[in-house]
């Protein structure tokens, strides 16, 4: 993975450990504009797509309201 997109990958793993805290959730994969997610709780899977954008200062905005579940 180049640098850029560890730095992705980091900034979506820590709003995912922000937002879902205690679900373990990891990083399935990740677009352009989306990247799918797993959460773990007791057991139990659960696994989403979510579309998200970077602004120019480089923050993320994830569209937490419109997640969708998917069966992998």
């Amino acid at each position: 993975m180049n640098p850029s997109g560890q730095k992705l990958s980091d900034k979506i793993l820590s709003a995912l450990l922000s937002q879902f805290p205690g679900s373990k959730p990891s990083i399935i994969e990740i677009t352009d504009s989306t990247f799918k997610y797993q959460l773990v709780k007791n057991d139990n899977y659960s696994y989403f797509l979510v579309g998200y954008s970077i602004n120019t200062s480089g923050d993320l905005k994830v569209d937490w309201k419109n997640a969708e579940s998917f069966m992998l």
